[in-house]
């Protein structure tokens, strides 16, 4: 199934987009739609007195026509939390000893699971991790329509309770903050796969898929409410296609404040942004299928991707950045090489906010001269000054370039070039600071190594880099407002758990260092062209 979070978990808005299969050897069970599209992972938020009650009077209108059929089935619930708690403090530092992984979920993670059918979802989760003590499991049937509808339903709840899970009856996805025990709770993950509101007309009717649409809204205002401060997360299920994208899943998500808030929510309170562009000759060609075989540094009326990336990235992040001020700096071309780093302005100054940076951009595109080849190591290197010259505050530095780092045809199999030996060393010495890396890949790529960086790079304090291929995100068939801010997930979903490993590892402090490396930018060597 494609897993794609919108929004984010952790400290600081995870925007997670996952691209996984579930497949539960444990019970013999697979859970594979190549589909599906789940959008989720958002922080808690604690809403304002007057806009919470507008919400949820909304709520309650547009759930009015159905609560009848909702009906109240807790009287069981009892009963099952009673198994559930019996379990002694020993046993559960046994469990955690014993934490298991599936998937995205993690036998030590409180779950909570929406909209269940039979529950074979859960039972399955369960018995995969050998136990349901941190799982509730829930549904809108109540227990006597369950043995109706389903005929596994009944003895599938019975193993799940067996197993220490608590499942409750009757509970409506959008009131589910109102619900007693629920109230009560927070959660380190909250699903909803493929929630529906079931067939009241045909599934491409506009009424349809009106219904289907507040349901998933009245669902995520009430889950978010549910979730642990800085580790929650949401995942929601669904199909692709016609009419299914018509729900704006994405842009649901977005209007009740899954971005910008849940990075606030996942403890950022400040970021500041350098941004790094790649200025190598291969920019000429590497948009051949994407681009229109125009150069990728092309400047039109629209916006190219560099600029698009530096737009999107710049104002979902411009929220943390107190001063505003954006270091902005160039690599690859005649002057710089895989050697250094030019600035955009002449005495190193940076941007202000990346409305300036756009500009300075379009004023120095037309002077460079692109050349090549290309390695990160002198902008990740320049990056890390500007941590040192700071206090070490945490920062964000968003590299853009077209390919991957230069690997000659005299490399040999297995070995290394120099230009990927020291971005690598780059990558792992950032991860001494408190920097986190991201390489927005624009162009046809390849991007294989990219991934690779993304994943197997040894011997970090955390794991501060990540690759996010833009084209991919850019070229669907969907509304731009959509795929920006799902380009903006992608891109940022792993600054939550970054910000907080470097507070875990304690790398923010007040202690300053001059190393800073770069070349400031010269009008010189362009005025000749």
């Amino acid at each position: 199934m494609d897993d794609s979070r919108v929004g984010w978990g952790s400290s600081d808005q995870d925007f997670e987009i996952y691209d996984d299969d579930y497949s539960f050897s444990d019970c013999g069970y697979t859970y594979d739609d190549d589909e599906g599209d789940s959008i989720g992972s958002l922080e808690p938020e604690k809403e304002d007195g007057a806009d919470s009650q507008d919400e949820e009077n909304q709520e309650d209108d547009d759930s009015e026509d159905e609560e009848d059929d909702h009906g109240d089935s807790y009287e069981d619930d009892d009963e099952s939390s009673t198994g559930s708690d019996a379990v002694s403090s020993s046993d559960d530092e046994q469990v955690e000893k014993r934490e298991k992984w599936i998937g995205h979920y993690s036998s030590s993670q409180r779950i909570l699971l929406v909209g269940e059918g039979d529950y074979s979802f859960s039972l399955c989760l369960a018995k995969a991790f050998r136990s349901a003590r941190n799982i509730v499991a829930s549904s809108l049937d109540s227990r006597r329509d369950l043995g109706k509808k389903y005929s596994d339903a009944v003895e599938n709840v019975r193993q799940l309770e067996e197993m220490g899970g608590l499942v409750l009856s009757g509970l409506d996805a959008t009131q589910m903050r109102d619900h007693y025990f629920l109230t009560t709770q927070r959660f380190d993950c909250i699903v909803y796969n493929f929630p529906h509101v079931g067939f009241r007309f045909p599934e491409g009717n506009g009424c349809q898929i009106k219904m289907n649409k507040e349901l998933v809204k009245g669902f995520l205002r009430n889950a978010k409410t549910l979730l642990k401060k800085d580790t929650g997360e949401i995942h929601v299920s669904h199909k692709n296609g016609d009419p299914y994208d018509k729900w704006d899943l994405v842009k649901k998500a977005q209007k009740i404040g899954l971005v910008t808030e849940a990075l606030a929510r996942a403890g950022l309170e400040s970021s500041n942004l350098i941004v790094g562009i790649d200025f190598t000759k291969s920019n000429e060609w590497t948009g051949a299928r994407s681009y229109q075989r125009r150069s990728l540094h092309h400047l039109g009326d629209s916006l190219n991707p560099y600029e698009q990336a530096i737009s999107t990235i710049g104002r979902t992040l411009s929220a943390f950045d107190e001063d505003n001020l954006i270091p902005c700096y160039g690599f690859g071309d005649a002057t710089t090489h895989d050697q250094d780093v030019f600035s955009f302005f002449p005495d190193d100054k940076p941007c202000t906010g990346f409305e300036e940076a756009l500009t300075r951009y379009r004023e120095i595109v037309p002077r460079i001269r692109l050349a090549g080849p290309t390695s990160f190591a002198p902008v990740i290197e320049t990056a890390i000054g500007i941590v040192n010259e700071t206090g070490r505050q945490y920062h964000v530095l968003l590299i853009i370039a077209d390919g991957q780092v230069t690997r000659s045809v005299d490399t040999n199999p297995g070995k290394l070039s120099s230009q990927e030996q020291s971005t690598i060393a780059a990558i792992v010495e950032a991860s001494k600071y408190p920097l986190s890396i991201i390489l927005v890949g624009v162009g046809d790529g390849p991007w294989d190594m990219m991934m690779q960086f993304d994943d197997n790079i040894p011997t970090r304090a955390f794991d501060n880099f990540q690759f996010v291929d833009f084209i991919e995100i850019m070229s669907k068939n969907v509304p731009i407002f959509q795929k920006e801010t799902e380009f903006a997930l992608a891109a940022l979903m792993e600054i939550p758990s970054q910000y907080k490993a470097t507070l875990d590892f304690q790398l923010l402090s007040n202690q300053r260092n001059t190393t800073r490396r770069n070349a400031a930018y010269t009008e010189q060597p362009y005025n000749s062209l």
